[in-house]
């Protein structure tokens, strides 16, 4: 079938199956209304649910492909992004009405990483409250709403308050479309069609005046500076996991199994901020989804971010298909990825204009330009060094970390510095390994560098667990020391995203409270008329 033939048998068969009913029927947000959309009746004939499912896979394929997990808003779009999330071979997360007061007490069930891309699926949008709550759900476990897939928008004001909030939302059926469809196949009368047609325009009048009202009074509030660190919300969730754990390690696993590096995540996962992998090196990897899914559950377990120095420098198309299609795919799996200063515009622009042709919102994974490391025979300069910060400056977008020595000049990235231990006593810092090595003081202190990672100062500890706290409080102390002022910024960043969500709740419950006013001034004086009624007579006079 086509996609416009499904579209249409697909809108034929909710008249039909009485999925969408004409009447007058009261919403659960209180509204009279001359219809109802009741989508769970969907569940009930099967090949309608495998065609509407198969349609929006196809039309939303691209945004489908991108995305790291999908949702479904509970309980009615549950099923719908299940069978979505398997056409599409992504995992899927399912938000809780209640918390559990049990075992794990989870929110979300199902495996979220810390960034992930979410699309989220809503079956029926009125005022948007239920998605709201939702949404607010996901944030705060750490997810990111990127779309938002509607199946029936019943026009009267919930598309646009999340669009107002900055929500990119895609509408399968808007019910003005849907009503003019079965007028048009004589399937409801003029008397029906106008009713309701009317209907949604009183409402969207109601909305638009209530939306430029908080409009006017989101534009009278004083817009501050931020820090441009702040303008990735990586970085911002990389601090803001600092913070919370009080360590800024990065712990290499440079170890030759997988199975050795699991066994020290577990000893050391809750002293560290990120993990530094280096997949080829592990001997032991059979199968490379088994590995993904291991190192993400052991980051979500222990909170930490994944970080593969696989340094790509190669041709542009050869380091897409080497993250995306080769072998270890990191897309898949890794929070970031490292490349090489020499080829990296390239690579960054072709990894851009990739995601431009597809048309979809961003890519899933980052990166951290390789600007200098602790090799003692680099062959990289000033000259080099300066062209590299112009890079991140031009694709910060896509760079919201750098590896680098001392660039005290660069702003706006997270620093990452290679080689320390935390002390520099019984080591030859200038020719252990043919690498120059710094203690965690000179890495922060000296060379403003925000992240340190460590390895032999850990791995080779007669005890690694100890070694990690000691590494994780000694590391915590100089940073928030040397970067209090940027602690500072982000609680109160934090705190600001936290407040303006506040508000938005706020300007929501106005709307609500919008709404019921409008229903009470629905009737008349013996409260018989509904709003329908009032549009039109309103009409014929």
């Amino acid at each position: 079938m086509s996609n416009v033939k499904d579209y249409n048998t697909i809108l034929v068969e909710f008249y039909k199956k009485k999925i969408l009913e004409i009447g007058d029927f009261n919403l659960k947000s209180g509204i009279n209304s001359p219809y109802y959309f009741d989508f769970r009746k969907i569940y009930a004939y099967p090949e309608i649910c495998d065609t509407l499912c198969k349609f929006i896979y196809r039309k939303y394929e691209g945004y489908l492909e991108k995305a790291d997990r999908i949702a479904g808003v509970p309980l009615g779009a549950i099923p719908l992004a299940t069978h979505i999330s398997k056409l599409a071979k992504k995992p899927l997360i399912i938000p809780r009405n209640n918390i559990k007061t049990y075992g794990n007490k989870k929110e979300i069930e199902g495996v979220m990483e810390v960034g992930d891309e979410i699309i989220l699926f809503e079956d029926t949008i009125t005022t948007g409250k239920s998605l709201l709550d939702t949404i607010k759900l996901i944030e705060k476990n750490g997810g990111q709403v990127e779309l938002i897939i509607i199946v029936f928008n019943r026009e009267e004001g919930g598309v646009e308050m999340l669009e107002a909030l900055g929500y990119k939302v895609k509408i399968l059926y808007n019910v003005v479309d849907v009503i003019d469809k079965l007028f048009e196949d004589r399937i409801i009368d003029d008397y029906l069609n106008e009713k309701i047609t009317n209907y949604v325009a009183l409402k969207k009048n109601e909305l638009i005046k209530t939306i430029s009202k908080m409009e006017k009074r989101e534009d009278e509030r004083p817009q501050e500076d931020t820090n441009p660190i702040f303008n990735h919300p990586l970085r911002v969730a990389t601090l803001k996991l600092a913070i919370d754990k009080q360590t800024i390690i990065c712990l290499s696993l440079d170890c030759t199994t997988w199975a050795e590096c699991k066994d020290i995540i577990r000893k050391c996962g809750k002293y560290i901020l990120m993990v530094r992998t280096r997949v080829e090196l592990y001997s032991d990897i059979d199968d490379i989804a088994d590995f993904a899914k291991e190192i993400m559950q052991l980051a979500d377990e222990y909170k930490f971010l994944i970080f593969e120095d696989a340094k790509y420098g190669d041709g542009t198309n050869i380091c897409w298909l080497k993250m995306t299609k080769g072998k270890f795919r990191p897309n898949d799996w890794a929070t970031f990825v490292s490349i090489h200063g020499l080829t990296s515009a390239s690579i960054l622009q072709y990894y851009k204009d990739k995601y431009n042709e597809s048309q979809t919102y961003k890519p899933r994974l980052n990166f951290c330009l390789v600007m200098q490391t602790n090799n003692l025979n680099s062959l990289s300069n000033s000259e080099y060094t300066a062209k590299c910060m112009e890079i991140a400056r031009s694709y910060n977008e896509y760079v919201p970390f750098v590896m680098c020595n001392a660039c005290m000049n660069l702003g706006g990235v997270i620093k990452i510095t290679d080689g320390v231990y935390d002390v520099i006593d019984n080591i030859n810092l200038d020719l252990e390994g043919g690498c120059k090595y710094k203690s965690i003081e000179q890495a922060i202190i000296d060379e403003n560098n925000h992240i340190v990672i460590v390895a032999d100062g850990i791995l080779n500890a007669p005890d690694v667990e100890e070694a990690a706290a000691k590494y994780a409080r000694i590391s915590w102390e100089h940073f928030s020391s040397l970067h209090c002022i940027l602690i500072e910024q982000t609680n109160k960043y934090i705190a600001k995203i936290i407040e303006n969500k506040k508000i938005l709740e706020q300007k929501h419950k106005e709307y609500m409270e919008f709404i019921a006013k409008e229903k009470e001034n629905a009737h008349d004086d013996d409260g018989d008329t509904s709003t329908a009624d009032i549009v039109k007579d309103s009409i014929t006079m």
